[in-house]
Parts: structure tokens; sequence; C-alpha cells
């Protein structure tokens, strides 16, 4: 049994050299991988399919943020266009309306002037017949007429009674009477 012994101890021992020899071997590999890769990305002169692809990517990557940044440039200077477009549109009618209300202006003052120079006009003496003015009475309803009317011309209905009212003589404006109290 001496043999057999022999023989099983001799494999074991041939075993564990091959196997010092594996990891020893495995050493060595590793060693040298980390020292190429760290001297060079390539291997035996041509890059890895790893390394190109990443650098693929990141030009792929690079393409699509500028292009997202002219992108975003163009569609700001659109908006801020619009929005400039929309700002002058804006002034615009705004200075239409205020041109506008100052045309009424300076239209209802030119009016409300030519009625007072009429009105002097006509009471100077240019050989038209003068209007009948009417001047309001503020004093005591007993103190006399609310509204006398001086001229030939007659007045009816203004006082806001009707002829028919039963006041006596609606054509006459000495008998209209403030319905009004008085101060």
């Amino acid at each position: 049994m001496q043999p057999d012994e022999q023989t099983r101890r001799y494999a074991i021992e041939d075993e564990e050299a091959a196997s010092a020899a594996v990891v020893e071997a495995e050493r060595v590999l590793h060693r040298q991988l980390q020292h190429h890769l760290a001297i060079s990305p390539t291997v035996d002169g041509e890059v890895s399919e790893l390394d190109l692809r990443r650098t693929e990517y990141a030009v792929a990557v690079r393409a699509i943020d500028e292009a997202a940044a002219v992108y975003h440039r163009a569609q700001g200077e659109v908006i801020a266009a619009e929005r400039d477009q929309r700002r002058a549109d804006h002034v615009q009618r705004i200075q239409a309306m205020l041109q506008q209300a100052r045309a009424e202006q300076h239209h209802d003052a030119t009016t409300r002037s030519s009625v007072v120079r009429r009105s002097h006009s006509s009471s100077s003496g240019n050989g038209s017949s003068p209007r009948p003015t009417k001047r309001l009475n503020l004093g005591q309803p007993s103190c006399g007429p609310a509204i006398q009317s001086s001229g030939s011309e007659e007045d009816t209905g203004r006082s806001g009674e009707s002829e028919d009212s039963g006041s006596g003589n609606a054509s006459d404006p000495r008998h209209f009477r403030s319905t009004r109290p008085c101060l």
C-alpha cells in the first residue's frame, strides 16, 4: 500500500504545485494588464470596442447638447420677438386711444367755445334777432315764477308739466312752479 499512498501524495503535491502556478500566472497577467491599461487604452495597437463606443457616445452627447443650445437660443429669440411685437401693438393701441381721447377733448373744447362765441355774438347786435334766454329764479316759490322767459318766443311744456295738468294756462311760463322745495 505504500506505493498507492506515495502515488496519492505525489498527486496531491503535483496538484498543489499546479494550483500555485495558476495563481502566479494570474497575478502576472493581472499586473501586465494593469500596467498596459495605465500606459495606453489600446490592446495590441487597436482601440477596444468599448472605448470606441464610449468615444462615439461622448461625441453624440456633445452634438445633442450643442443642438439643444442652438434650438433653445432660437426658441428664445422667437419668444422675445413675439413678446416685443405684442408690446409694440399694445403701445400702439394705447397711443391711438389717447390720441382719440385728446381729439374728443379738443373737439369738446372747440364746440363749447364756439357755442359761447355764438351766444355772445347773437346778443351783441349783429343784425339777427336775439334768442330768448332763460333765467332760473333761485328764490322762494312765493317770490315769483320759477322760470322767466325774455323775448318773443313762448316756451311750452319744458318744466315737466304738460298742458293737461290743470294748472291753468300752461303756455304762460309764469305759471310754472318748481316741484322741489326751496332752500
